[in-house]
């Protein structure tokens, strides 16, 4: 990878120290010429250029089920996670005193579909994070014959920590437990794939690591499991043959498509595609190497300047984020802000989540300043 070059898609770098990915990531001048070039094409004739935009919507298809080990039609395209984790919660057919397992780190996306269910008999146990962790052996312990589902992040939003997908997802499989992935914090960013962590419902909103903008989505649902899942809303282009408008013949479709209903967001699938084209050529192998040469550049750094990491540093438990204990996070935060370093608060605690361009000058800059600032405060 060479980061001068790569530095060079993203503008932001010449304004900012931008270290928050895991909050909205800036986009990139290849998102921006897809997305006018997208414009320019609808400008110039509308709806002339129908096949075209829909043989990119499958292109793009294509790239998201390459990027997490799918087949393309397992995979459906939301406005984003919380649509997409919700078609699983409300799609399924429960049954009363089923229960779903969650636990106390999850961001409130992965929370209120499920207790959504209670209404209707279903159970949400929510197992305490131990440490900062949720591990495989703390799931297990908590299975039982009514379990039908563990809903789970690949990453924690607030501390980083990466959970043991293939090891909770092989425990669930041989038990007949559907495995629920809010992926957000991980698709883009760390390698991933759905067969070998035998994930059944994995969703990923394309805003941060993928460096897409907001308002598109992933969505994965196994194919063994299409027939589980109801469509929550249907449309036009549920069925097959979606096409013939005169034809009235109510035959869902036999792929994930079943899902999206009617006319999709193809502006932000024109941005997607472009974004995962990049993260695919850069290979998400040496893009989670460098993500990882940067995380640990600040746990030396905050290290030697004695600031405490609150993020879990064992083995396989790094992301891309590593969150910080500072005198009051929020004021720094801001200050920070004054400085053009772009950094986020959560949990009581500066979080920062540096992406494959961002240089150790930024992160040395970043520590410099906050000396400075909690110096002067």
């Amino acid at each position: 990878m060479n980061i001068e070059e790569v530095r060079k898609y993203f503008p932001v770098v010449d304004e900012l120290i931008y270290l928050d990915h895991a909050g909205v990531a800036p986009l990139s001048t290849r998102v921006v010429g897809a997305v006018e070039g997208f414009l320019q094409r609808a400008c110039e004739g509308g709806g002339i250029f129908t096949q075209e935009f829909d043989q990119e919507v499958e292109r793009v298809r294509d790239q998201a089920a390459c990027l997490i080990g799918a087949h393309p039609d397992e995979i459906a395209f939301a406005k984003n996670t919380s649509e997409a984790l919700s078609w699983v919660a409300a799609g399924l057919n429960w049954f009363p005193e089923d229960k779903v397992i969650i636990n106390d780190l999850e961001f409130p996306s992965n929370v209120y579909p499920w207790m959504n269910l209670k209404e209707i008999g279903v159970e949400l146990k929510i197992i305490s994070a131990s440490d900062g962790r949720i591990t495989p052996e703390m799931i297990e312990s908590q299975l039982d014959p009514r379990t039908r589902l563990v809903a789970l992040s690949s990453v924690q939003y607030q501390n980083g920590f990466r959970a043991n997908l293939e090891k909770i997802g092989k425990i669930c499989r041989e038990r007949g437990i559907l495995f629920c992935v809010d992926g957000i914090q991980s698709v883009g960013a760390i390698p991933l794939d759905v067969r070998d962590e035998k994930i059944d419902f994995l969703a990923a909103d394309g805003h941060k690591w993928m460096l897409a903008p907001e308002g598109v989505a992933i969505f994965y649902c196994r194919r063994e499991n299409l027939e589980l899942l109801k469509p929550v809303s249907v449309g036009w282009k549920s069925v097959v043959k979606p096409r013939e408008f005169d034809r009235i013949d109510f035959t869902l479709r036999s792929d994930a498509a079943r899902f999206e209903g009617g006319s999709l967001n193809i502006i932000g699938i024109f941005a997607l595609g472009s974004a995962l084209d990049l993260l695919i050529e850069i290979g998400i192998e040496a893009i989670y190497e460098r993500i990882l040469t940067l995380t640990n550049y600040i746990y030396q750094e905050a290290t030697e300047r004695e600031i405490p990491v609150l993020s879990p540093w064992g083995k396989g438990e790094r992301s891309g984020i590593v969150s910080l204990k500072v005198p009051d996070p929020k004021f720094v935060h801001r200050k920070l802000l004054t400085e053009k370093i772009v950094t986020a608060v959560r949990g009581n605690a500066l979080r920062l989540s540096p992406h494959f361009y961002n240089s150790q000058a930024e992160i040395q800059q970043f520590f410099e300043t906050l000396e400075k600032l909690t110096t002067r405060k």
